[in-house]
């Protein structure tokens, strides 16, 4: 799914930017890691209702 590919991407620039010393990029990679993750949730529970239903 695209919302697993976007936490890994984002987590894994995050922990580079973090580990180059870029901390601006850091913080917006793993803000937007965070986000992907409540997306992951979301589609999660749809397709669960979905399947219930």
């Amino acid at each position: 799914m695209l919302a697993i590919f976007g936490v890994l991407i984002c987590a894994a620039v995050a922990v580079l930017a973090f580990l180059i010393g870029i901390v601006f990029l850091g913080v917006i990679m793993a803000v937007l890691a965070v986000i992907a993750i409540a997306d992951l949730i979301v589609v999660i529970r749809r397709l669960r209702q979905r399947h219930t239903v």
